[in-house]
């Protein structure tokens, strides 16, 4: 019998790129797209309410939107009464008219408007578009949720200018040849069976002329314009790399001026015999605040072009600012605090009251570190002080933060230290005595104290430091440089090696290691003093049963649901270990397309596990529940502060932070300050004052300082005696979207053919040839096709996990039993440039590959097939063992494992065994536990499964 499903295709409209509609398609009964379908309209929707949830409603109203008729309704033009008409009208080369120009970008937007919708809105429903006449020759379309990056490089020579654009896909170097543009406006791009969107402030009109080409062209005589129009914007919002011209980039702070000026007295026309009247000779004062980055000027408030073209002579440069809108944001509340408002505006006042406000409040706006600029200000030379100046400084330990006592010394004069402080953190050297003298700050304070007073917040009377820079305040202690004094609790914290130890959750069912309950008492003193932190040990020393813990203590005392943010890949994973070492947690997992917060599975959830892409599509129902912790596994995820995902994160509400990630921190400065941006918010200010902060020694030994409580990291080398010998683990992946249908085409295709020849004897080598296509089609499709062109989820994950052990400057053994499965590896690391050794039945030099892997550091990577690797070889060189597919026999998986893991081996060998899930693998895997009396008898070949297995457990 057949079946209805709901479904979407593209149309491609020409001229405003591809249109959705939705079809109601028939299948077959095993669930094959048949040859019938129906366009679903807004007249004959009703006939597939069955069918239909609250998001498919709204997306058929994207696409009764995009209805041609519905479109051409909104242009009251009779002579547009068509979509070939409008198109001709108003879409046709040439079409300067102001009019038409205007119509042509109100119905783009409308489209526009509509096509966002809609790509929000369709998640993983299906997506066709039609090649063919029937349903099943279509092609199936992915939306992909991460945004590509694109690269722009401009080339300038005296016969022009050269512009190239390539993107990069998961980090892949791809170029936009053969693409087609689905919207015009917000970027989208069909690329394969792949839609790809970009960040919001791409045109997709951009792209297309290099769909067809490598670099556009633009001659001398046009260079100019070009430039203006087009490269001068691009500047503004991204890096480029440029050839044949310079751009200096200009991001140190700004000089701060408050600008008085006088400005004429406002004349009025007398009522009465229209003379023009002045009602005082005293002209007003105009305030103005100014931000200056060298040779620009910005009025607070207000935008201003940020790149400035300099062509002399054929030599071209460009000049681009970053304007710190957060530091200029703070000074204009400073003023707004002090009353006078200079957010976007000049403001105007009578000169006596303009002079009282000046005078009142000059040694606060000097404080400020802004300078005031007046024109009839008295220009006698000032006295410097010269005598004996000293600081004290205390910091007292309050309930959330530190109070900052103390003053500066000069000669007679004593100045509290708030105004010494303040001077120092707008790098202002000198102060004003109160006899009008101007002492200057020694530099020797400014090195000891900059840094410091970046934390510092200044209010009327008082100074006090939030507690999350208590590593730089137990510095200065140390130095001597300021008196401090510390609760117990918070000693320990920044001496991490002198944590006591927390009561364990009774109901947890693991056994923690010795450094594994030291991260769990780390993480129990971070939530008690009400910080976040970043748990970022070697991969494979546990960080998931050490967060495991901390989450069952933390239901054990009902703080709380928490939510887990993990890849994709890691969902099942999770869901194991939590089953397995905290089986009275509820979990729900916040995945697929019927997810939902209002379920009662939710609700009453004490860890909610969802994943990066469906956190950043979520995030405005996510975004308003409040959790304990926020925990983000493989937290490099986040490390570009300007991304998706990483804003997405931000706006969850949590009482904790916690970050999890085997990857060095150290490695990325990005990627340091987004995780403890978001672990303790704000604590190492804006990123481009962080980044340019890091370029100074003094800085960086600071910050290191101030960071290093709150990053937990334990190298395996480090922690060996703690370790097994081998530790095994089984590492699930789910197959790709594409990779599962292949899969099970493959299967059922298999089974019928085997149930119809189930009686024969000769039905052997059907079996075997069957249970051959299904492993090398959980491995990767590529393996049984050459013309797959998709992706595949082990694949992916297994070069996440190698990227991960290349950059910790660890080695790697990686075993399978299929050599072409080994050469989708090798394709891998040579793309990469990564040098490598290989090793299977046809290498001929087996010693010289040994011995480069044995004794060259530059060849992290051994790949082997399981059976000429298998036997024979001393790897003791190798801390990790990968096996990419089950073997029928697990005494052949162990001796390759022992390859590593044998006398002469100084490291501790970590295993990987990694299964397809819902795949003949884990059918593999439950038959090896089940029939190990089987597998003790060590079988030599595959032709022997067929005769110890029964029917039933074949099928």
């Amino acid at each position: 019998m057949d079946n209805l499903i709901i479904a979407y295709t593209l149309k491609d409209s020409g001229f405003l790129g591809y249109i959705p509609e939705c079809v109601a398609i028939y299948t077959d009964s095993s669930g094959q797209l048949s040859t019938r379908f129906i366009k679903v309209t807004s007249s004959n929707k009703n006939n597939y309410k069955s069918q239909i949830d609250e998001v498919d409603e709204q997306l058929m109203q994207c696409c009764f939107k995009l209805e041609s008729d519905v479109i051409v309704s909104k242009i009251k033009d009779k002579a547009a009464t068509s979509m070939e008409a409008l198109q001709k009208k108003y879409f046709g080369k040439s079409k300067s008219d102001p009019a038409i120009q205007h119509v042509r970008e109100f119905i783009t937007d409308l489209v526009n408007r509509q096509q966002n919708r809609f790509f929000d809105l369709i998640g993983d429903r299906r997506l066709f578009l039609p090649q063919g006449k029937f349903p099943f020759m279509w092609k199936h379309l992915f939306v992909e949720m991460e945004l590509p990056e694109l690269k722009y490089r401009f080339v300038y020579t005296d016969q022009g200018l050269q512009y190239s654009l390539t993107m990069l896909i998961d980090n892949q170097l791809a170029d936009l040849k053969g693409s087609e543009l689905v919207s015009l406006k917000r970027a989208r791009i069909l690329r394969g069976n792949h839609i790809f969107e970009f960040d919001g402030d791409v045109e997709g009109a951009k792209l297309v002329p290099f769909f067809g080409r490598d670099s556009i062209q633009i001659p001398i005589s046009h260079t100019e314009e070009y430039l203006q129009k087009f490269v001068l914007p691009i500047i503004s919002k991204t890096q480029i790399e440029a050839e044949g011209f310079t751009i200096q980039t200009i991001d140190d702070l700004p000089n701060v001026v408050l600008k008085i000026s006088e400005v004429k007295k406002a004349e009025q026309l007398d009522v009465f015999d229209g003379k023009k009247v002045v009602e005082s000779v005293q002209n007003d004062l105009q305030f103005e605040l100014l931000f200056e980055y060298e040779d620009f000027r910005f009025r607070a408030g207000k935008p201003a072009p940020k790149v400035k073209m300099v062509l002399n002579e054929g030599i071209l440069s460009f000049t681009k600012v970053r304007r710190d809108l957060e530091f200029e944001g703070l000074l204009v509340k400073s003023l707004l605090n002090l009353g006078i408002n200079l957010d976007g505006r000049a403001e105007r006042q009578p000169y006596r009251d303009a002079l009282d406000w000046i005078n009142s409040h000059y040694d606060q706006i000097q404080a400020l570190g802004i300078e005031v600029r007046y024109e009839k200000q008295d220009q006698t030379k000032r006295k410097i002080f010269v005598g004996n100046c000293a600081i004290s400084l205390e910091l007292n330990e309050g309930n959330d933060w530190f109070d900052v006592r103390g003053n500066a010394v000069f000669g007679e004069f004593v100045i509290p230290i708030l105004v010494v402080l303040s001077h120092i953190r707008h790098n202002k050297s000198e102060i004003r005595l109160p006899n009008g003298e101007y002492a200057l700050i020694p530099q020797a304070w400014f090195d000891e104290y900059q840094t410091f007073t970046d934390y510092c917040r200044f209010d009327d009377k008082t100074v006090t430091v939030a507690k999350h820079p208590c590593g730089i305040a137990d510095r200065l202690s140390r130095n001597n440089s300021a008196k401090l004094t510390l609760n117990d609790k918070l000693r320990k914290f920044i001496d991490i090696d002198h944590i006591s130890d927390y009561d364990l959750p009774k109901q947890f069912k693991g056994e923690l290691r010795n450094y594994q309950l030291a991260g769990y008492n780390w993480l129990r003193l971070l939530d008690e003093l009400g910080f976040g932190g970043c748990l970022a040990d070697d991969m494979g020393l546990g960080k998931t049963i050490q967060t495991l813990c901390l989450l069952q203590w933390m239901k054990e005392h009902d703080r709380g649901k928490s939510l887990l943010v993990v890849p994709t890949s890691l969902v099942y994973n999770w869901q194991i270990e939590a089953a397995r070492f905290c089986p009275e947690m509820k979990i729900s997992v916040h995945t697929g397309k019927n997810r939902s917060v209002e379920t009662k599975e939710f609700r009453d959830a004490d860890l909610v596990i969802t994943t990066y892409a469906v956190l950043r599509r979520d995030i405005e129902q996510l975004r308003v529940l409040p959790f304990h912790y926020l925990i983000l596994d493989e937290a490099q995820a986040i490390k570009n502060p300007q991304s998706a995902v990483n804003q997405a994160c931000l706006q969850l509400k949590a009482n904790r932070f916690l970050t999890l990630t085997g990857t060095p921190v150290e490695n990325s400065l990005t990627d340091l300050w987004s995780q403890i941006h978001l672990t303790n918010r704000n604590m190492l200010g804006d990123v481009n004052r962080f980044m340019r902060a890091c370029k100074h020694p003094l800085k960086v030994d600071y910050f290191r300082q101030l960071i290093r409580p709150f990053v937990m990291r334990r190298l395996k080398s480090a922690v060996l005696t703690d370790l097994p010998e081998k530790s095994i683990f089984v590492q699930y992946c789910d197959m790709a979207p594409a990779q599962a249908d292949f899969y099970y085409q493959i299967r059922n295709s298999f089974r019928d053919r085997f149930l119809d020849k189930a009686k024969e004897e000769s039905n052997t080598f059907q079996l075997l040839e069957g249970l051959l296509r299904m492993r090398q089609s959980a491995n990767h499709p590529v393996m049984v096709d050459e013309n797959y062109t998709e992706s595949s989820g082990k694949f992916d994950m297994v070069r996440h996990k190698l990227d991960e052990i290349i950059r910790e400057g660890n080695k790697v053994l990686v075993f399978s039993s299929f050599v072409e499965h080994l050469k989708l590896y090798k394709k891998y690391l040579d793309e990469r440039n990564i040098s490598y050794c290989y090793l299977d039945g046809s290498t001929k030099e087996r010693e010289k590959q040994v011995d480069l892997f044995q004794n060259s550091d530059n060849h992290q990577v051994f790949l082997l097939s399981l059976k000429a690797g298998g036997t024979g070889l001393n790897l003791t060189r190798a801390g990790y063992v990968f096996l990419l597919d089950p073997w029928w026999n697990p005494a052949a998986e162990a001796q390759a494992f022992d390859r590593a893991h044998r006398i002469g081996q100084k490291n501790k060998v970590f295993v990987y065994k990694f299964i397809s899930r819902n795949s003949i693998e884990e059918k593999i895997v439950k038959l090896q536990e089940e029939k190990i009396e089987l597998f003790n008898s060590i079988i030599e070949a595959e032709q022997d499964i067929s005769k110890q297995f029964n029917r039933e457990e074949l099928l």
